[in-house]
């Protein structure tokens, strides 16, 4: 029984570890700006569902009881107005995708730099010696 009860802690241990880990960053540092993740995650999220509902509402003009080519146009042009919703919110998360990448590849190369910077007075030590 005491076996059992240790490696069900173990696992939940696991569990909260492999959590811990997902959020942190390969460097060990805490992954930033966790808001703008969210909502990248939420346009990514919400933009076939508005796509989905404005079609679902241009069907529903079709039904209504309007001349043809008022029901044909409405249908039409909400769908296309959902077509651009889905447009504009997909890239609005990719474009917060796009910065997240940037603002890592400038930190990358800011560590780099400070090597680099770090080297290069070692190695101008150890000539001049």
């Amino acid at each position: 029984m005491l076996d059992q009860t240790s490696s069900a802690a173990q696992v939940t241990t696991h569990t909260s570890q492999d959590a811990e880990l997902n959020r942190r960053r390969s460097d060990g540092r805490e992954r930033p700006y966790r808001a703008l993740r969210a909502l990248a995650r939420l346009y990514t999220i919400l933009a076939p569902l508005v796509l989905g509902s404005m079609i679902l509402i241009g069907i529903v003009a079709l039904a209504n009881e309007a001349p043809l080519a008022a029901r044909v146009g409405s249908g039409i042009g909400v769908c296309l107005v959902g077509a651009v919703y889905y447009l504009i919110m997909k890239s609005m998360a990719q474009a917060i995708y796009l910065m997240f990448d940037v603002a890592g590849n400038v930190s990358r190369v800011c560590d780099l730099s400070e090597f680099i910077k770090k080297q290069t007075v070692k190695f101008n030590a150890a000539a001049s010696q």
